[in-house]
C-alpha cells in the first residue's frame, strides 16, 4: 500500500482509497480487474503497433519511441 508523504496516512490507491469498509477479498478483486484491464489496453497496443510495423517500420518505430516518452512521463 503506498501513502502520500507530508500527510495524514491515506492511502492514494483508489481501490483502497474508496472502499468505505475494506474487503480485502473485494480490494483484491479490485486489483485483478484493473490488472486485467490494463493487459487488455497493453494487447490493443500491440496489435496496433504490428500493424503499424507492416504499413511503415520505421515511421511505426517513430511514433512507438514517442509514445514511450509519453509514458514514462506519466508513470514517473
Amino acid at each position: 500500500m503506498v501513502f502520500r508523504v507530508g500527510q495524514d496516512a491515506q492511502p492514494i490507491n483508489p481501490v483502497n482509497r474508496d472502499a468505505a469498509d475494506p474487503d480485502l477479498l473485494a480490494v483484491f478483486a479490485g486489483y485483478v480487474d484493473r490488472a486485467q484491464q490494463f493487459a487488455a489496453q497493453m494487447e490493443d497496443l500491440v496489435s496496433i503497433d504490428r500493424k503499424a510495423v507492416l504499413a511503415d517500420w520505421q515511421e511505426a518505430d517513430i511514433l512507438l519511441k514517442a509514445l514511450r516518452r509519453h509514458l514514462d512521463r506519466f508513470t514517473l
